[in-house]
């Protein structure tokens, strides 16, 4: 008679451990999501390299003959004590007229006969399709559209990655892209350019999120916070190549750099060939041909014998779950590992780049539980039905979710609204967004270490409190120091510990949401937090017009929105050292620990 197995009893951090994480299948997989992610930043920021906008002015009438008829007459009425002449603005043709004491512009009209650039018309689809004065709106109408786009993808795609699995989403998604920025190479013409922009932002958000779950949810807990850094240097990292791309195709025509950049969704082919679907999500769902398969899979890449993991963690998982009702009876402790006890927090202070795939940490297994003050799983209710609306009708998910919609928010209209003031500094462009990548690369590091030293709760609030305290000190900046100061440079230390905060943040966020909800929820949980993000980002680029009236509000904005940020996330439980929580009842384990703690 055959055994019936519970997935959602398996513990899946004992069975990643055993099949040694360090070994070349889980390198393989984090080296394929680390590919996965060179396609996000390449479509977000493109625009700033094949929108950009160009030096130009009205191109001069060639002969009389097409000269609009209201500056023929006043040429030809001009008395021969004043001389008349054309001179060519951005936006209009002024008709001069001179006497011997004043020069005066008497007629302005638009330019009817076109632009001419400084740059090849090529360049950039603002010069390729007259996107200027009158129509400038246009071109920024694409990033827009594009912040549509991932708006509507973040609420609705991640839902299908927690019902259908990580990997199909990631694929299709990926194989969209590929087709949308290709075929944006080939559009004549704005409208269609504007509506594949759409479906790009769509489906840029629909393989992004699932890909950030994956990558946490295949290696173990404590090695969580080195994986949550390789997000963040993959971003950065990508970020680099992007602006040498640019560079050095500055002068080549703007639909060579969109080609280029739809080769980066080529990865989809890697992904159908190599990539493996979570296997937190396969024993969650009871998938468990499928997990056997990996598994399998996993232990011959790594020369490790499959039996005795299968038989160990999977089929007498019933038993242990009796020896865990005997501990609990025993026991007071959250039923998830703690991260209190000294060995664990040892285990992942000790992490470094090398040991992630070179130390191979101590087994923790139901005999050792108590030596590493782990205790075993209360035996879960099988009683979940993935929907995404039970994120905000469980009292447990809801306070969750709704703090960490606001963080999102809040960091991305933050974030955007700093890097456009940084952007917008004088020098090279292409140097600044290389050098503002390469802050952003230092950030990451400085967050993973974070992680492990201070925990995520405190690292989140401790870069919120420096984006906070640095657009507070922009406040008196902008208000005391005059522009012609030589503590003008004050502006730009603000500026970049403010970038400094909120890509911390930024990251941190990332990595620690995905911790506080429970599996078949997580995706669902990051789409909506990451939606959020987008209506942020949507709003950031309106602070640039406060800035021209009142300069010092929109730091205002940013330093008391990220110091609220900071006073909700104190409500959040930390993560350091816990399993990820596989369903609902281990989030509300934590609820009761953390009122316990608090009496």
């Amino acid at each position: 008679m055959a055994k019936t197995i519970d997935g959602k009893k398996v513990n899946v951090d004992l069975i990643i451990r055993e099949l040694k994480h360090n070994g070349r299948y889980n390198l393989i997989q984090l080296i394929i999501l680390s590919l996965n992610m060179l396609s996000q930043p390449a479509n977000i920021l493109a625009i700033l390299f094949i929108g950009m906008k160009p030096d130009f002015q009205c191109r001069a009438y060639d002969n009389s003959s097409i000269l609009p008829n209201e500056i023929q007459e006043l040429m030809s009425s001009s008395s021969s004590n004043n001389a008349t002449w054309l001179e060519y603005g951005q936006c209009s043709v002024n008709v001069i007229s001179s006497n011997t004491l004043t020069n005066s512009t008497i007629l302005s009209l638009p330019c009817t006969n076109g632009y001419t650039y400084v740059q090849p018309k090529s360049n950039s689809f603002i010069s390729e399709w007259d996107l200027v004065c009158g129509k400038r709106a246009f071109g920024a109408l694409s990033q827009t559209i594009l912040v549509i786009g991932m708006t509507v993808g973040a609420f609705v795609i991640p839902y299908f990655a927690d019902r259908c699995g990580r990997r199909p989403v990631i694929i299709f998604c990926q194989a969209a892209i590929w087709v949308c920025s290709f075929a944006v190479v080939f559009i004549p013409s704005l409208v269609p350019f504007l509506v594949l922009r759409f479906f790009i932002g769509c489906f840029e958000q629909g393989y992004s999120v699932p890909t950030a779950t994956l990558a946490l949810e295949i290696f173990p807990t404590e090695r969580r916070a080195f994986i949550s850094m390789i997000r963040g240097v993959n971003w950065s990292l990508s970020c680099l190549v992007l602006g040498m791309s640019g560079y050095f195709m500055r002068n080549y025509n703007w639909r060579y750099f969109a080609l280029l950049v739809s080769f980066t969704a080529t990865v989809f082919i890697i992904d159908i060939l190599f990539l493996k679907e979570s296997l937190r999500w396969l024993f969650v769902n009871n998938r468990l041909d499928r997990a056997k398969d990996i598994i399998r899979h996993a232990t011959k890449m790594n020369n490790i014998d499959f039996d005795p993991i299968w038989h160990k963690h999977v089929e007498i998982a019933g038993e242990e779950c009796v020896k865990c009702d005997i501990l609990n009876d025993k026991t007071t402790t959250i039923p998830l590992m703690s991260s209190n006890n000294e060995k664990e927090s040892e285990l992942e202070k000790s992490t470094s780049i090398n040991s992630l795939f070179t130390i191979e940490p101590p087994p923790i297994t139901i005999e050792n539980t108590t030596e590493y003050n782990v205790t075993p799983e209360e035996p879960r209710s099988n009683t979940d039905n993935p929907s995404s609306l039970t994120l905000f009708t469980d009292p447990a998910l809801r306070g969750i979710m709704m703090i960490q919609i606001y963080c999102w928010a809040i960091n991305s209209m933050s974030y955007y609204g700093i890097y456009l003031a940084v952007t917008s500094l004088s020098g090279n462009k292409y140097f600044n967004f290389l050098v503002t990548a390469a802050c952003e690369l230092v950030t990451m590091t400085s967050v993973w270490k974070s992680f492990m030293w201070f925990g995520r709760k405190k690292a989140l609030i401790g870069y919120l409190l420096i984006g906070s305290v640095s657009q507070f000190a922009a406040i008196f900046i902008n208000l005391y120091v005059d522009k012609d100061s030589k503590y003008v440079s004050l502006e730009i230390v603000a500026s970049t510990l403010g970038m400094f905060g909120v890509s911390g943040a930024f990251s941190a966020i990332w990595g620690y949401l995905p911790e506080l909800i429970p599996t078949n929820y997580r995706n669902s949980a990051v789409g909506f937090s990451s939606c959020a993000a987008r209506v942020g980002s949507a709003v950031s680029p309106f602070t640039l017009l406060v800035v021209s009236i009142i300069p010092w509000v929109p730091p205002a904005i940013f330093s008391g929105g990220l110091f609220l940020a900071c006073v909700l996330v104190l409500l959040l439980p930390e993560t350091r050292g816990r399993q990820m929580p596989q369903c609902i009842d281990d989030v509300r384990a934590w609820s009761r620990e953390k009122k316990s703690q608090d009496e």
